[in-house]
């Protein structure tokens, strides 16, 4: 098998756009995760602390911590979770 045919995705992008208001409940993901603000600000709470990630920045959460969103204002995030490849 060549390298080229054995190389797969190991991440998936999610784009959400928050509306005043909404927020997003406790939560908890397998893969490790980036999530980045493109505009607006929002809080983001795990139990290993409370982080507040202003546009055109991100905050890294591990896999397996438990967190959520709570935006301020209209909020657009894009998210990149990042699967770790498995062992063959």
């Amino acid at each position: 098998m060549n390298r080229k045919s054995s190389i797969r995705a190991h991440v998936a992008s999610v784009v959400h756009d928050f509306q005043h208001g909404q927020t997003l409940l406790e939560h908890l993901h397998p893969e490790d995760q980036l999530l980045f603000s493109s505009h607006g600000v929002m809080t983001v709470r795990t139990t290993n602390g409370l982080f507040v990630v202003p546009p055109l920045r991100a905050v890294w959460i591990p896999a397996g911590v438990a967190w959520f969103k709570d935006p301020e204002g209209n909020v657009l995030s894009i998210s990149q979770h990042f699967r770790k490849p498995s062992r063959q």
